[in-house]
């Protein structure tokens, strides 16, 4: 059975509507992909303004993942999550893998390669409910 795993010392201090779903999504991926998800952030280690505070974003590693299964999880978390929300491949240099460079977002001061993801800027979520014109 594969499971959510947290490394020590992650934080967990607020967890929004959209931490939930980004959480859920997590869990799925395990399942669906027969993987186990390293949780390396969650509440800790950004300062206000930034969605992890908020508990409104996870990052996770993806060091013992093949280029393959990277591709994938990113895949399946974009796909499960949602126009809502943003799934990053963040990395502190340019990747070898041409297949990655085409979806990493250049981060030197990331500690090391990993999934970003995240409640998408700009939005609200949950989304406002219909109105009666709109339904």
């Amino acid at each position: 059975m594969h499971v959510i795993r947290v490394r020590d010392g992650v934080e967990f201090a607020r967890i929004a509507p959209a931490g939930f779903v980004i959480l859920s999504a997590f869990h799925s991926a395990t399942q669906v992909l027969h993987v186990d998800i390293w949780i390396t952030c969650g509440t800790d280690s950004h300062a206000g303004g930034d969605p992890h505070p908020s508990g409104e974003a996870y990052d996770i590693s993806v060091g013992a993942y093949s280029v393959d299964m990277v591709l994938e999880l990113h895949t399946f978390l974009e796909k499960a999550l949602g126009p809502l929300f943003t799934v990053l491949y963040e990395s502190p240099r340019s990747p070898d893998d041409p297949r990655l460079r085409s979806i990493v977002w250049v981060n030197p001061g990331a500690s090391a390669p990993h999934l970003h993801v995240q409640r998408k800027k700009g939005t609200i979520y949950p989304p406002p409910p219909p109105t009666a014109r709109n339904v």
